[in-house]
Order: structure tokens, then sequence, then C-alpha cells
């Protein structure tokens, strides 16, 4: 089974699968295609709530890999690994504030971009990204991305704010 939707805000649904996934889909979907409450022109738009092959976006029900994540935001170091790494856990883990064994763990995911001298260099990262006000240290050992690196992030990978 394949159908594709398209909503009065312009936001796409799309589905393939059989029938059993159709309803887990549809339960999804409900309320989200023509809600009375948004404006025709699209402006507030929430995002799709389906499956989508391409899309990526928090809330989707697609995710993005660290690797992938570092790639768009053009990483070339080892506090640009970490941002991504951060990124991948606060829009994508859904967690408010991470550990660094967490983000350690999700910047050697990123196989394409890690290597053994980050993970030496951890602190001098973290300090460095405290200092540019891209990270806060919330209780020890326990870091949120700053609501500026949060939206920064979010307008370069095209994820709704």
């Amino acid at each position: 089974m394949k159908f594709r939707i398209r909503n009065e805000g312009g936001e796409e649904f799309e589905f393939e699968g059989d029938e059993k996934d159709f309803s887990v889909v549809v339960g999804q979907l409900d309320g989200r295609l023509f809600d009375p409450g948004r404006p025709r022109d699209g402006a507030h738009r929430r995002p799709p709530a389906g499956p989508s092959p391409t899309s990526g976006q928090p809330g989707s029900g697609e995710t993005m890999t660290t690797n992938a994540i570092a790639v768009r935001l053009g990483c070339s170091g080892g506090s640009d690994l970490f941002l991504a790494a951060a990124t991948r856990l606060t829009f994508y883990d859904e967690k408010e504030a991470f550990t660094r064994s967490e983000v350690l763990r999700e910047m050697k995911s990123a196989t394409s971009f890690f290597v053994e001298n980050h993970r030496k260099n951890l602190s001098t990262y973290i300090r460095k990204l405290i200092a540019d006000r891209s990270v806060n240290e919330r209780l020890k050992d326990l870091y949120v991305l700053t609501r500026e690196t949060r939206l920064e992030i979010a307008q370069k990978l095209g994820i709704p704010s």
C-alpha cells in the first residue's frame, strides 16, 4: 500500500507499507491533516507526522545520524563534532541535557569524522564551547546547547523551531 497526501498548509505525508502499519500512521496523522485552526498560508506549520523517506527531521518519524548532521553542519574539528553529537541528542533523542559520555558515544558513531584524538581533547572542546556560549554546563558533567545555538543549528538543518 502506498499513498501521499498534501494538506492545506502544504505539508506532505507519505506512506508505503502494509495495512498493519497503515493504522499506526493514520493514528499519527489524526488532527494534523486538516487542522481548522491552522492558517491557510501554511504559517506555523508543524513537522509532518508520518514516515518520510528523506526528511530526517525531528518529529517526522525519521532520524539523522551524527555523521549526517556533521556533514550538514560542515564539521571541521572536534568542537564541531561535539556540536553535531549534541544536536543528535537534543533534537533527535529529545534529551534536554546530556552527559559527557553520551556526547562521546555519539561522536564515536560519526565514523567519518571521529579520531581517537577527539576523546583525548574532549575537555578542551567543552571549555571552548562554553567560552563561545554554544554550550552551557547545567551541573557538573551535564551539558545543554544554548538557545542561540539550538536556533542556529535548527536553521542550518532546516528543522522547524
